[in-house]
Formats: structure tokens, C-alpha cells, sequence
């Protein structure tokens, strides 16, 4: 768009120096022209770029006066406003429509999601509050009776919801803390296998708590570009979300392959889910309709949209061996 313009306003310019020129030799030619005949001439050059100004002018301003009119449809609440063209081939109105309008989706999603992700943590906090009162009153009433174990029992409890709502609120700060690192920096050069080797004997304790099976089996040689530290989140809640709804006994198996960049797949030992379910694990605050599991439903969320900065993508699929979600990354 910078560059038409400037191209629009060398033209306008060689075209006055072209016409004073002109003017120019006609005065030097008929040298005995007063300044009557200069003037007229100069009247003559205005006139004519006045006459070129005013329908560019006005092939300017209609696109403006349709972004002007959209921004206030959008800024009174109407997410789903967005200018429109009507034909001009003019490429700076073009662009400009089309820049306002990517940035009228964004504001709609952004909107939208807010709107959602607080209905979902209304929803969701609702349970452990309402566990927490339930149990205050029933210590108080332990208490009245002089029932220590009793009012031990229930203080535990009221431990336990608020721990439940702390781990909560966690998620849901990391969750909006991902929503703001756009676009992110892809500063450093990752080995994918490093980071889930240390993860691997981070969680081997819980793993061997549940007699489940981990192993890995890794390209060491990979490397992708993109934050360390995001991808060790992203790695970090596969591995947890697996373990978490891997039964005692089971196993995980974590492998990697090449195939347009690095695959990782993360295997682990659960029945089969349908199609709809595949697809609704990666919403926000989803919970499978077999889940007994006491997580946030953030886990595959945050991991989508970390894997999606890192232009990646991330999905899931039944397989013999059980439940697998498959990370695509490109590689360096």
C-alpha cells in the first residue's frame, strides 16, 4: 500500500513539473507576455490537478467512510461488523478493508473467548466452593459435639477443594498467559528428546506409584526451533495427562518419527474414544464422558495452542495399543 502511494505521488509531481515546464518555454517563447498570461497559466495548471484530485479523492474516501462506519457497528457491540468493498479496485482501500477486517475476527475471537472462558470458570468453580462450604458447616457442627476426628476429617477435606481450586486457577493464568505470546520468539534450537528425557525421570516416581510402564524411544538428533520452556510445558502436560489416565498396570510409550518434520507420539493404554470425543479433548475444560480423573480439562488446551505458536500441529487418534495424541513439529 506505501508503495502505490508513493508511485501516486511521484506521477502527481512529474506531471506538475511537466506542465510548469511547459508553462515555462511558452513565457521564455513570447517573452512579451505579461504576467496576465503567467497567471492564467498557473490558474489553468490548478484547475487541471484540482479536476485529477477529486475523484481520486473520492476513490479514497468511500473504502475510509465504510472502515469508519464498521469500527463504530464494532465499537457499539456488534462483534460481527465488517467493511466491505463493493466492487473498487483500488488496491489501498482494498488493503485497508482487508487489514480492518482480519483485525475485526481477532477482536470478535478474543471477545468470544473471554466470554467462554469465564462462563467455563464460573462453572467450574462452582464445585469445590460449594464443597467447601458444605464441609464448613459440618465442622462447625463436629466442633459443637466435641468431635475432633470428625472436625479433622472435614478440615482435610476442605484442605483438599482448596488445593483443588488453587491447582485450578494455575491452569487457567497459564492458559490466558499463552493466549498473549503472540507471535512467539523462536529464539533457541530444541531437542525435542532432552526435554522429555528429564521429564521422563521427573515423573518416573508417579509412574512407578501406578505400576505403569513408561518408556522412550527418541531422535537425539532433532532439533526445532521455538521456546524452550513452552515446549517443556506442552511436553510436560501430555506426559501428566497420559499418567493420569493411564489405569495401574498400563503403559506409555513416547516415539518419534519423521515424516515433514518430527512427529512425537505419546501412546498410552486407555479404551477407545469416538470420533466427536477426538476432536473435544483439545476444547477448554473438557472432560471425556469415561473421565474419573480430578484434572482442569486445560491440560490438551494449553498444549494445542503451544504447539500451534510453534507452527505445529497437534491431534488425537484410537490405536491398537490404545489412545495416542501425535505432536507435528518442523524441524531445523
Amino acid at each position: 500500500m506505501r508503495r502505490l502511494l508513493i508511485l501516486h505521488w511521484i506521477s502527481a509531481v512529474v506531471m506538475a513539473m511537466a506542465l510548469v515546464f511547459l508553462l515555462f518555454i511558452l513565457v521564455v517563447k513570447y517573452g512579451n507576455a505579461d504576467a496576465r498570461v503567467f497567471g492564467a497559466g498557473l490558474a489553468v495548471i490548478g484547475a487541471f490537478f484540482s479536476l485529477m484530485a477529486a475523484p481520486s479523492s473520492v476513490h479514497i474516501t468511500k473504502p475510509l467512510e465504510r472502515l469508519e462506519e464498521s469500527a463504530l457497528r464494532l465499537a457499539a457491540g456488534n462483534l460481527s461488523a465488517r467493511a466491505e468493498l463493493l466492487g473498487e479496485r483500488h488496491m489501498v482501500g482494498k488493503e485497508l478493508v482487508n487489514a480492518f477486517n482480519i483485525m475485526a475476527e481477532k477482536v470478535e475471537s478474543m471477545v468470544r473467548g473471554g466470554k467462554e472462558l469465564m462462563a467455563n470458570v464460573s462453572h467450574e468453580m462452582r464445585s469445590p466452593l460449594a464443597r467447601i462450604r458444605i464441609a464448613g458447616e459440618c465442622l462447625k457442627d463436629a466442633l459443637d459435639r466435641g468431635d475432633s476426628e470428625d472436625a479433622r476429617n472435614m478440615l482435610q477435606t476442605m484442605w483438599e477443594d482448596i488445593e483443588e481450586a488453587d491447582k485450578m486457577i494455575g491452569r487457567i493464568l497459564e492458559f490466558s498467559k499463552v493466549d498473549l505470546l503472540e507471535p512467539l520468539p523462536m529464539a533457541d534450537e530444541v531437542r525435542p528428546a532432552e526435554i522429555l528425557d528429564d521429564l521422563a525421570r521427573t515423573l518416573k516416581p508417579f509412574a512407578r506409584s501406578k505400576q505403569i510402564a513408561m518408556t522412550l524411544a527418541l531422535d537425539s538428533s532433532v532439533l526445532v526451533a521455538g521456546d524452550r520452556e513452552w515446549l517443556r510445558s506442552a511436553f510436560k502436560n501430555l506426559l501428566e495427562n497420559a499418567l493420569r489416565y493411564t489405569d495401574p498396570g498400563g503403559a506409555i510409550n513416547v516415539t518419534s518419527r519423521k515424516n515433514g518434520g518430527v512427529i512425537i507420539e505419546f501412546t498410552n493404554t486407555f479404551p477407545p474414544l469416538d470420533a466427536a470425543e477426538l476432536q473435544s479433548i483439545f476444547e477448554p475444560f473438557y472432560r471425556g464422558a469415561t473421565s474419573h480423573s480430578d484434572g482442569t480439562g486445560l491440560g490438551l488446551a494449553i498444549v494445542k495452542k503451544i504447539i500451534g505458536l510453534h507452527h505445529g500441529d497437534v491431534g488425537a487418534k484410537n490405536v491398537p495399543e490404545g489412545f495416542q495424541v501425535w505432536v507435528r513439529l518442523p524441524v531445523i
